[in-house]
């Protein structure tokens, strides 16, 4: 399992960090420490699993097509906007628009 400590990335950075693991050829991914970071999982494709402790920023698993991501934490804005498909858990809450145009997919809260 690849981990990645998010304490310091920005969010840029920090996607540009999972999406070249997931090219790679990682199966999972375990991201600490997340604070607000955006877009996590946006656009992701295939069998991947990523875990989030902490609470990830707006749109997590925008557009996603297939992973599955775990949050251990809360969500902010627009969880699972405009999904495809995929598995989103929030082990925690989520803010305003959850799930938001999903077009499919399953979003547990």
């Amino acid at each position: 399992m690849a981990r990645i400590d998010a304490s310091k990335l920005s969010f840029r950075e920090l996607n540009q960090r999972i999406r070249a693991l997931a090219m790679d050829g990682a199966s999972e991914i375990e991201v600490v420490n997340v604070n607000g970071q955006r877009y996590i999982g946006a656009g992701l494709r295939g069998n991947l699993t990523i875990k989030i402790y902490g609470t990830p920023g707006n749109d997590l698993a925008v557009f996603m097509d297939g992973p599955t991501i775990l949050v251990y934490g809360n969500g902010q804005d627009g969880v699972c906007n405009t999904m495809n498909n995929g598995l989103v858990v929030v082990h925690g809450d989520v803010r305003d628009i959850p799930g938001y145009s999903m077009r499919g997919g399953t979003l547990l809260v």
